[in-house]
């Protein structure tokens, strides 16, 4: 609280100080009467250096003493005072002789009150203050630092953070080659493919979905894959899926071939208009045929599937059904160019037939696999290809396309909910993009080429790190 003005004692104060500057500014006993003649005598006759006329100045010491703050800190004038006084007594800022006031005097000093031994001490012990060591402003002015218990500046250097996730788990059941088999009650224990199905985010089927295709047999396999616990449901043709195949340009007229099956009809039509209709489309199912498709999942994954039914012919009795291609030729070359189907940017690539020398191997121990296409999906590189076609040869594989060998995957039967499955799960920790790919033979029935009364294997379940859907 700054000091009342009392204006008798501040005149005493200052007749006081100016009586004592007097007495040792002068040498001989002369008395002047006012503090120019005090000066000017000191001049004259030869006074001590120490006594500068800047040091006698009463103005800013009766200034001083009227703000009720420390004296002579306002009046040093540097110009005249000696080399070695002028580092003490450097001339600073209001700013920092303000912050020098505060930290040398708290409370103003009223000699009247006091006696004269005491006003004696107080008046000797009044000089000019120089910096306090013990108030220094930061290296940064523009940053103060707080050292309460308020929130600090913290170096970037030493700030922990978690890293944003950029890929989502994302599961998959995966089938192929049904051929009309119905999955069977949930009391049949001893059957494989049964109610109910594992939850998972995404369903696949690879082609081959009826045995003698027509709009009967494809609307009772579509009644079943409804019931699926999943969001998505992906499906192509295969071969015997002959009322899907409505193009022709496909067929190569020059080989040994009797394909009846590829000529246009009514039924095509029906059932193809049937498959890609806003209906089915609503329920969740989606056709794909030569095509890439992107759909953004529930749990925040971005999914690129990659869908074609078509497969090499093979020599007889697997030279007939739909969507066929002669195998001396690349018919995979014209679809690189395709969007969505550069190294690393493809997800799932789901292909009726397998890839050569992985899951290709009949029970005579041939690789009938199509060598264009292996060459097709090392340029994509997908993170997982699901096929079917060749029954013996169902199960999992990974290949990391630098080494070219395919190993197998280990799997096990598993039992959840009353739902069993083939458990692949554990293979999307060796997956890396762009670097390698899980291949999965689906195939659902055993050996043979005719009938087929009831599954021979579980359906697959496998999980993998999607990319997240851009916000």
């Amino acid at each position: 609280m700054p000091a009342t003005r009392k204006s008798r004692k501040t005149s005493s104060r200052v007749d006081i100080l100016a009586k004592d500057l007097r007495n040792l500014s002068t040498t001989d006993t002369t008395t002047t009467t006012t503090t120019t003649s005090s000066i000017e005598t000191a001049k004259t006759e030869n006074s001590t250096p120490d006594l500068k006329p800047s040091e006698t100045r009463i103005i800013a010491t009766r200034a001083a003493v009227k703000t009720g703050k420390q004296v002579l800190v306002e009046t040093t004038n540097t110009e005249n005072l000696p080399t070695r006084r002028r580092r003490r007594c450097k001339k600073t800022d209001s700013t920092k002789n303000d912050i020098k006031s505060k930290a040398v005097v708290s409370k103003p000093t009223d000699t009247n009150d006091l006696p004269d031994s005491r006003k004696s001490q107080i008046l000797a012990s009044i000089e000019v203050k120089g910096p306090d060591d013990s108030i220094k402003p930061p290296m940064n002015p523009k940053i103060i630092p707080d050292t309460s218990s308020k929130a600090q500046i913290i170096p970037p250097s030493t700030l922990v953070t978690e890293k944003t996730p950029t890929t989502v788990r994302t599961s998959f059941l995966l089938v192929s080659d049904t051929h009309d088999v119905q999955p069977q009650s949930p009391e049949r224990k001893e059957v494989l493919f049964r109610y109910p199905f594992p939850k998972t985010d995404v369903f696949i089927h690879a082609g081959d979905m009826t045995q003698d295709s027509n709009l009967f047999t494809l609307k009772a396999a579509i009644s079943w894959i409804e019931l699926i616990p999943a969001e998505l449901k992906i499906l192509i043709a295969g071969n015997h899926d002959t009322t899907l195949d409505v193009v022709r340009d496909h067929v190569d007229d020059s080989s040994d071939s009797d394909d009846g099956e590829n000529k246009l009809n009514t039924k095509q039509v029906e059932c193809r208009e049937y498959l890609t209709s806003k209906e089915i489309k609503a329920k969740g199912i989606f056709y794909l045929e030569n095509e890439v498709e992107t759909f953004k999942l529930k749990n925040g994954a971005m999914l690129t599937v990659f869908g074609s039914p078509y497969t090499p012919r093979g020599p007889r009795p697997h030279h007939n059904g739909a969507f066929r291609y002669n195998s001396d030729i690349d018919f995979w070359e014209k679809l690189e160019g395709v969007d969505g189907l550069k190294a690393g940017k493809l997800d799932v690539a789901v292909i009726h037939g397998p890839a050569y020398e992985i899951l290709d191997s009949t029970w005579k121990g041939k690789n009938v696999g199509c060598k264009y296409l292996r060459s097709f999906l090392e340029k994509v590189k997908p993170l997982m290809s699901v096929c079917g076609h060749i029954h013996e040869a169902a199960g999992v594989k990974t290949l990391e396309w630098d080494s070219k060998e395919a190993k197998d995957v280990e799997t096990q039967r598993a039992d959840k909910d009353g739902a069993v499955f083939t458990d692949a799960r554990e293979v999307a920790k060796s997956v890396a993009r762009g670097k390698s790919t899980v291949f999965v033979n689906a195939s659902l029935v055993g050996a043979g080429s005719s009938s087929y009364a009831e599954a021979a294997r579980c359906p697959y379940v496998v999980e993998l790190d999607l990319p997240l859907a851009a916000v």
